[in-house]
């Protein structure tokens, strides 16, 4: 799907060139707006359609496995799909691989050999009554808790993005503002 995507940039970027934008402050500011209607009109490569294929039948057996092994150990070994990231990029899109890369897969591939090891490997085949015993009194509290949470982020969030747009100095803003962002949407499970 990259290589797609990287394909149509290039088509995208020729276009530009062939129909003659210079690099003036107007024809920049007019670029943003005629580049939308110049990807729109490039279509997608065939290798993307090929690349979607794959993405989405990986997802579906991905799903279907979790039905063949205990979730636990699939879970954890759904990592590896960061080593065929690695080769892939390498290989398909020319990326460099820097040393940091090689110990981050060296990193995901012993921690998968622990999963492997040490996981349970036994499926647990909960009923409908079992299901319901987990909404106890402490998880009812922990949901509240995380509902109360998320709205002090949110509400803390929007106050500070307020004043800092209406150029008030508040400090810290830099860091609490990604910060409250990022925690709050991995809470919510959602982005802007």
């Amino acid at each position: 799907m990259k290589h797609g995507h990287t394909l149509r940039e290039k088509s995208v970027e020729q276009l530009r060139k062939s129909m003659g934008n210079g690099d003036d402050d107007e024809s920049v500011a007019s670029s943003e707006s005629s580049a939308r209607e110049l990807t729109k009109k490039v279509k997608k490569p065939n290798i993307w359609y090929i690349g979607t294929f794959f993405f989405v039948t990986g997802s579906i057996l991905n799903f279907v496995s979790f039905s063949f092994a205990a979730q636990s150990l699939l879970a954890a070994l759904g990592s590896a799909q960061f080593i065929s990231n690695v080769f892939f990029g390498r290989v398909i899109l020319g990326e460099v691989v820097t040393l940091q890369t090689i110990f981050a897969t060296f990193v995901i591939i012993a921690g998968n050999a622990l999963v492997v090891l040490f996981s349970s490997h036994e499926s647990v085949i909960y009923t409908a009554d079992n299901l319901i015993e987990f909404y106890n009194t402490t998880y009812i509290c922990y949901a509240l808790a995380m509902v109360v949470l998320v709205a002090a982020m949110v509400t803390t969030y929007r106050t500070i993005e307020a004043r800092v747009k209406m150029g008030e100095y508040v400090k810290h803003s830099n860091l609490s503002l990604p910060l409250l962002f990022a925690a709050s949407s991995a809470i919510l499970g959602t982005q802007r």
